[in-house]
């Protein structure tokens, strides 16, 4: 098959439709490569001066960061030397503080030391003042009972021994004179008294237990009661029975009573006392040597009862004091161990030189005062 023809030139149709279209696609195709040049020439210069425009903004942050940084050393320093001035000033004023208070200290210290010095000087002042009032007290009390005997010679005695052990001081010699000048008395009360036993002839007691309560009387009676049956039952007798005599007369003001022979001593309210200690009434009934102080005390404590009331009945636990003379210091006391319509059983120290289970009519003869412990 033969090809198409142009009428003019006689060449083939397709290529003179390509050489007819061939100038305008190369004009097409360096109209695009120019315009992608200049695009890329253009990207280019954008490029360049975004990176020109970033590398500036990144050189005036490093710039403003170290001035940033400058400043903030340059404050962090004056900062620096603001605290170590004030460092300094306080340092200044501690030291100053320091100096003041060591000043003040010394002087309060002085102050101080000097206050407890005259403290304690008042302190042993008023102490000694107690004990000499304390002292004089037991000397009198002391010397009342000693010269409660029938016999003036054993009066003078027993002075003389008090005199002699440092129990008593009589720098001028009244004392003395003063056993000799006092008239005889009856050694114990009898009026009363039908009977005195002691514990070969009585036998022991049934003691009650202390710590458990008896009808019709208080838990201290019930002490009392448990003492002075306790001690009966020890058969005490002054020239061998040291011991209890020591403790009967323990914190009476008496030195030491195991290096004294107390049996030279009456020791009759010491026995009491004894117990009242034991049951816990000394705070109540201040224990003595003496029976009237005792019965003292207990008034003004408001623990002694009126035995001359209607009425008015013994109870197991009771301590009686009784005159011994016409001189009414002169007393003999004991407990109440049991009591029936007509009379009392009672334990009494220092009678016929022991610890005797008495029996006594009521009402009792000579009769001073009456002590009920309480509650």
């Amino acid at each position: 098959m033969r090809e198409q023809t142009g009428s003019d030139s006689g060449a083939p149709l397709w290529r003179q439709s390509f050489l007819t279209a061939l100038p305008i696609v190369l004009t097409l195709m360096g109209g695009f490569a120019v315009n992608w040049y200049q695009g890329q020439e253009q990207h280019s210069r954008q490029l360049a001066q975004e990176a020109a425009q970033a590398k500036k903004v990144g050189k005036d942050r490093m710039e403003a960061e170290k001035a940033r940084r400058a400043e903030a050393a340059r404050l962090f320093k004056m900062q620096e030397r603001e605290l170590a001035a004030q460092r300094s000033a306080q340092d200044r004023q501690l030291g100053e503080a320091a100096r003041l208070a060591s000043l003040a200290t010394t002087e309060e210290r002085e102050r101080l030391t000097r206050q407890h010095a005259i403290d304690h000087s008042r302190q042993i002042r008023e102490f000694q003042e107690a004990a000499e009032r304390q002292r004089r007290q037991n000397e009198a009390d002391l010397i009342l009972e000693v010269i409660k005997v029938g016999d003036l010679n054993v009066a003078r005695g027993n002075i003389d021994f008090l005199l002699a052990a440092g129990l008593v001081r009589d720098p001028g010699g009244r004392i003395a004179d003063a056993a000799r000048k006092t008239p005889p008395v009856l050694p114990t009360p009898s009026g009363s008294l039908v009977a005195a036993r002691d514990f070969s002839e009585a036998g022991p007691l049934a003691v009650v237990d202390p710590e458990r309560p008896v009808a019709g009387i208080s838990r201290s009676a019930v002490r009392l009661l448990a003492c002075a049956q306790g001690e009966f039952n020890r058969d005490i007798e002054e020239r061998r029975s040291a011991d209890r005599l020591a403790a009967y007369f323990e914190g009476l003001g008496f030195g030491d009573g195991r290096k004294t022979d107390l049996s030279t001593l009456p020791w009759n309210a010491a026995f009491v006392s004894y117990c009242v200690r034991i049951a816990g009434l000394s705070k109540r009934i201040l224990p003595s040597a003496r029976g009237m102080a005792l019965l003292e005390s207990a008034q003004r404590s408001g623990l002694a009862v009126d035995a001359t009331a209607p009425g008015f009945q013994f109870r197991p636990g009771d301590i009686y004091v009784l005159l011994r003379t016409s001189n009414p210091m002169a007393s003999h006391s004991g407990i109440v161990i049991s009591v029936t319509e007509k009379a009392i059983e009672g334990v009494e120290g220092n009678l016929n030189n022991g610890v005797l289970l008495v029996t006594r009519n009521v009402p009792l003869q000579q009769l001073r005062g009456v002590i009920r412990a309480p509650d």
